[in-house]
């Protein structure tokens, strides 16, 4: 594990990021890992968390907070309790690994290698992700502790800098520091030798007049010996002007002055990410002649060069030089500008007769000049004079062998031993990412930066991280657009910014008035662009806008091509439109950028291509889908899942198309081919969303179409997202018999997943008198995929009867079937019922190995909500197997994969899950918050949906159990009773069976030992199952076996057992306990 504190708090186990959630559990969190790898006293924990307010009981409330961590780290064994505290075990801390890296590099200081010292506390500072400790006014000795060495550590390797000569570098950085620590004269003494070395003596003097007053002014005292000494030097002419081209040596004040190596600016503004870049680049030089940064105007090409460059300068000993390109509009004037860049003097460009010499000669005098130097020339802005600028580096790279190319251009320049780094967008945080998260990314940062350089004030935080992170997105995370945008914020809020991001072009002007004319807008920057594409390149550019996940080169022949382009030159002007970074090449499919996406279909609207682009693009793409429907219930269905969960913007797009032409039949024959698809993936969300947009569109639709989607969307609405409208769930529930007779009366013979769909929603509408004939039918269908099908929906009906036998029969058909056909969905569904009745028949480990084979499915499909019921179910066995740890990471694991579905029973098993895992470890406060948790989400449900009562029955079953742990044994009689009532109104025995364990302790609790094996008998008889490998049933049989003896007990349990399913339900009620 690693911990961050330096700046915002981060946490890394096993590569993964954690979230830490809450103020108190950050606290506790850095209070440990402060200390990581020693015992922290409770005293000292429960200090730093409530300080002077004390809780009345502080060791149950620290143990419960430690708790919460485990679980928010997701492996408890990284927080042990020892006599008197608790240890972290942690692999780094970067606090701890700041101070040691501060303690190596003064030691290097001091026995003279500048060089290492400078490296190591570079490395140091560099752990730094703000300015204090996180929860810094909880730790304000260790706050100041830090901040100091973070002082001492900058001194030091400023020291270094100097040392190698590096004094006009840290100039600007010495500035900020003067202002920011007034009072440490170390930074005042620096600055002013580094001036003085720099040439600047003046100026130097200025900063100790300034200092000098300063500390008259504020504490009346006089400058400290080191700075007058500082001073006096610089009076005698000590501290002259030092250049070195070794970065090993030190500058010898006597040294003489060198000759300038570079014309590269000192930047104003602070450098983000890019960091892979950075090396890539350092590593291609080290190898290759020529480097090209290539990238889509405004991706920061120019900036990430430079960067790279200036950080091989010391070790390029005829230094490194910038030739601008952009202004050059002749390519014959290349070599010219290159000249003029290195700075060689006017006259050697004259011949003796006083006439200039020509072009030609100028390319002839850069040879001359450069065959023997070792330099570094960045050609910049390569792109609107690509063929000069190539034919001149592949000159100065035959003609000069130890000069080196790094080029930036918006396309290759396409010579022989030219090495590309493609520039990408800076990284960008997920939708719904919190300001910590929002922050530890890269174009966020870059925001956030130049947003406070025009309003201080501005912060990311949880109201605007929302507003943030949509528009990093939106401008596909290029650091230009993301500048604008800032400069933006002097007259609008963030909020403001993000919803005029619609029209982006008119938005995002106003750039900096020493940039480039087509860097001051983002309208230029893509004209720029756009003015250097061929007239067919620009027409496929236009029509490709209209693909917001990118086309292939199937659908860009299909929808793109006639009027203007041949299919047989689409490959080609694909090809081109990526070497000019207008498209991005993924496998086999070309994307666009946001930003040239908005700025294309504007052109293709002013072509007046628009509603006919769109229309063939709909066309395609619904003749996709309907295609790929019988190759989903085949074996190479992954292939076609892929397809078109790759297309899904595509897609919706088409159906958008369709509902604005009016075409009501289409969108909803597009949505219902999607929605089968939805459907086998397990995206209910999608199903209830889309299916519903399609049937809004007024229009004619024919019966069988409008039945099938009325019968996708009623299913879809069961999928209970709280993001769905509820009152129009509990319609559709109103509505399911009435569509499932519907369906009786159309012909699926071509629609495999329309006949599952009668019997189940006769099961959800409660038509159990049709059900079963329903069922009958659909096992005659001469589909063998419908009839494996239903066998596995048979499976569950059986499930919810307890009758174990049925299910045993039916899955080992149906488990054959699904095998033979290789087909992956059926599979994994008849594994999960397969791992249920290994369970149920005591055989942990085929269960477990059942699950896990059907998770390994689930995943090839994608199938997120499947993947989280069967972790849920992996975590019951794990815990039947007594590996706690493992059942707490199945847990997690389903926990994340619920929240992504955001499948409201699923959540809500999670919680309970969570719950009893707290009871069963005895953490029983944390047992009923979470309790409690799933409770009020529960509550969102709307009552009429079918997962209320089942909710209900198993939520407030396991509250009962934490009460019964904590001796409230009324409570707990209350809360089974309400649990029994839930549970007997589902109508699924093994709820009803899971509520009667609960019940069955209550009773073995009140001394009712010989009730108590009546009532676990009778829940066996409900289940189908003795279930004897679950942990409370056999705690109970142990207990009563202990006070009946077995022979008793066998006695009382067979008795229960032996009830039919009235009796035992009945036999099940609390309040026949006295």
């Amino acid at each position: 594990m690693q911990v961050a504190v330096l700046g915002t708090l981060e946490v890394r186990v096993a590569e993964q990021t954690h979230e830490v959630s809450g103020a108190r559990l950050r606290v506790l969190l850095v209070a440990l890992a402060l200390q990581a790898g020693r015992v922290v006293s409770a005293a000292s924990l429960a200090d730093a968390l409530w300080g002077e307010e004390q809780p009345s009981d502080v060791s149950n409330a620290l143990q419960s907070l430690v708790s919460r961590l485990r679980r928010a780290l997701g492996d408890a064994a990284l927080i042990q309790q020892q006599p008197g505290g608790y240890r972290l075990i942690a692999d780094e801390v970067d606090a701890i690994r700041f101070a040691e890296l501060t303690a190596r590099g003064r030691q290097a200081l001091g026995r003279g290698d500048a060089s290492a010292a400078a490296e190591i506390l570079r490395e140091g500072l560099q752990l730094w992700r703000g300015e204090d400790l996180a929860e810094a006014d909880s730790f304000p000795h260790d706050a100041h502790r830090l901040r100091e060495l973070r002082a001492e550590a900058l001194s030091l390797r400023i020291d270094a800098d100097l040392a190698l000569g590096r004094h006009a570098e840290v100039i600007s950085e010495l500035d900020l520091l003067v202002e920011q620590y007034p009072l440490r004269e170390q930074f005042a003494a620096q600055l002013m030798t580094a001036l003085a070395r720099s040439g600047r003596p003046a100026d130097a003097l200025v900063v100790f007049e300034r200092v000098r007053t300063n500390l008259a002014d504020e504490l009346g005292i006089d400058p400290s010996p080191a700075l007058t000494a500082t001073h006096l030097r610089i009076l005698r002419a000590e501290e002259t002007p030092t250049f070195t081209s070794d970065p090993t040596s030190a500058a010898s004040p006597h040294a003489a002055p060198a000759t300038r190596r570079t014309n590269l600016r000192s930047q104003v503004s602070t450098f983000f990410g890019r960091d892979a870049e950075l090396k890539r680049i350092a590593e291609l030089l080290a190898e290759s002649r020529l480097v090209s940064v290539v990238g889509p105007g405004g991706a920061g090409k120019t900036r990430l060069a430079t960067e790279a460059a200036a950080g091989l300068l010391d070790e390029t000993p005829d230094g490194i030089w910038l030739a601008e390109l952009a202004s050059v509009s002749d390519g014959a004037d290349v070599p010219q500008t290159i000249i003029d860049s290195l700075g060689i003097r006017e006259s050697i460009l004259v011949e003796r007769g006083g006439k200039p010499i020509t072009r030609r000669d100028a390319m002839s005098r850069l040879l001359e000049e450069l065959r023997t130097k070792e330099l570094i020339i960045v050609l910049d802005n390569c792109e609107h004079v690509i063929t000069a600028a190539a034919e001149v580096a592949d000159q100065l790279l035959a003609h000069c062998p130890r000069l080196r190319i790094l080029a930036t251009s918006r396309e290759p320049l396409g010579i022989v031993g030219e090495s590309l780094v493609a520039i990408p967008p800076l990284g960008q945080p997920a939708p719904d990412a919190t300001p910590e998260q929002a922050l530890q990314f890269h174009a966020v940062q870059l925001l956030v930066d130049r947003a406070t350089a025009v309003q201080s004030d501005f912060r990311v935080d949880d109201s605007t991280v929302a507003d943030v992170v949509e528009i990093v997105r939106r401008l596909d995370g290029q650091p230009l657009a993301i500048e604008l945008a800032a400069a933006r914020l002097r007259t609008l809020t963030v909020a403001e910014v993000a919803a005029r991001l619609s029209d982006r072009f008119r938005l995002l002007t106003g750039g900096s008035r020493t940039a480039l004319p087509r860097h001051r807008t983002l309208r230029a920057v893509v004209e720029w662009s756009w003015d250097l594409l061929t007239a067919p390149e620009r027409l496929l550019c236009e029509r490709l806008a209209i693909f917001p996940a990118g086309a292939t080169l199937d659908s860009a022949e299909a929808v793109c091509t006639g009027e203007g382009i041949e299919p047989g030159d689409v490959l080609d002007l694909l090809s081109s439109l990526v070497d000019k970074s207008l498209l991005q090449r993924s496998g086999s499919r070309y994307r666009m950028l946001e930003t040239i996406r908005e700025y294309g279909v504007e052109q293709l609207a002013h072509r007046g291509e628009t509603i006919a682009m769109f229309a063939r693009h709909a066309r395609y793409f619904a003749a996709l889908v309907h295609e790929a429907q019988p190759h989903l219930h085949e074996s190479g269905q992954l292939r076609w899942i892929a397809l078109l969960e790759a297309e899904r913007d595509n897609i919706l797009t088409a159906l958008r198309s369709f509902a604005a032409q009016g075409e009501a039949e289409q969108a909803v024959r597009l949505a219902v081919d999607s929605g089968w698809y939805w459907m086998l993936v397990g995206k209910n969300r999608e199903v209830a969303t889309w299916v519903g947009y399609a049937l809004s569109v007024p229009g004619e639709v024919s019966f069988a179409t409008r039945t099938l989607a009325d019968a996708l969307h009623a299913i879809g609405l069961l999928s209970v997202d709280s993001d769905l409208d509820f009152d129009g769930v509990e319609q559709g529930l109103a509505g399911l018999a009435e569509v499932g007779h519907r369906l009786g009366e159309i012909d699926l013979s071509d629609e495999p997943m329309a006949a599952m769909l009668r019997p189940v929603m006769a099961m959800f509408a409660g038509d159990y008198d049709e059900l079963e004939a329903l069922v009958d039918e659909a096992l005659l269908n001469p589909d063998p995929w419908v009839r494996a099908a239903v066998r596995v929906f048979r499976t569950n009906l059986a499930e919810n009867q307890g009758d174990l036998e049925r299910m045993r029969r039916d899955v080992g058909i149906a488990l054959e079937e699904f095998r033979g056909m290789g087909e992956r969905w059926g599979l994994a569904n008849c594994l999960q019922v397969m791992g249920l009745v290994h369970t149920l028949d005591g055989e942990l480990r085929l269960a477990a190995d059942a699950y896990e084979e059907a998770l390994a499915l689930a995943a090839e499909l994608g199938s997120s909500e499947d993947r989280a019921m069967l972790w849920i179910r992996v975590a019951d066995v794990r815990l039947r197997l007594g590996d706690e740890p493992a059942a707490r990471d199945a847990v997690l694991r389903a926990q994340e994969t619920s929240d992504k579905s955001g499948f409201g029973m699923e959540q809500i098993l999670v919680d309970s899950i969570l719950a009893d895992l707290a009871r069963m470890n005895g953490e029983l406060v944390d047992a009923r918050l979470l309790q409690a948790d799933a409770l009020r989400r529960l509550e969102l449900v709307p009552q009429a949906h079918p997962i209320q009562s089942h909710g209900e029955a198993i939520i407030v079953s396991i509250g009962a159990k934490a009460e019964l742990a904590l001796g409230n044994l009324e409570e707990a009689r209350g809360m089974l009773e309400r649990a029994y009532r839930a549970g007997v109104g589902t109508k699924d025995m093994p709820i009803v069976a899971t509520v009667g364990v609960g019940i069955a302790d209550l009773a073995q609790r009140l001394g009712h030992s010989g009730e108590a094996a009546e009532i676990l008998g009778a829940a066996a008889r409900l289940r189908g199952s003795p279930d004897s490998t679950q942990l409370d049933i056999r705690r109970i049989s142990e207990a009563l076996v202990a006070g009946l003896g077995q022979s008793q007990f066998d006695e009382r349990y067979e008795k229960g057992r032996a009830t039919d399913r009235d009796a035992a339900i009945a036999r099940l009620d609390p309040a026949l306990l006295d």
